[in-house]
């Protein structure tokens, strides 16, 4: 059996992102990740997992405030918040009803 390991991504579960929240009983959190490449901009795997921690937000009641990408060695820093795309992504319709 071979194993092909992908050096240029990782995957992101919401199981991770939010354990940490929960255990610390937050109610907002911000995505930071790294882009070693230099790339300052998100990729469509970003976007996507930002969309998915969204809608998870939404139904545990930990609010995302950004995610964040810094590129390389610069340190450039890109903010979803900043550039739209938060609210973009942001799920219409409420996930959830409290």
């Amino acid at each position: 059996m071979s194993i092909k390991i992908k050096l240029n991504s990782a995957v992101v579960q919401p199981r991770e992102v939010f354990k940490s929240a929960v255990l610390q009983n937050s109610s907002h959190f911000i995505g930071i990740h790294n882009h070693p490449s230099g790339n300052l901009y998100p990729s469509d795997e970003d976007k996507d997992i930002t969309k998915r921690l969204l809608a998870c937000s939404e139904l545990m009641g930990i609010q995302m405030m950004d995610h964040l990408i810094v590129a390389g060695e610069t340190g450039e820093v890109f903010s979803f918040k900043a550039e739209g795309l938060l609210d973009q992504l942001r799920p219409r319709a409420r996930v959830w009803e409290r």
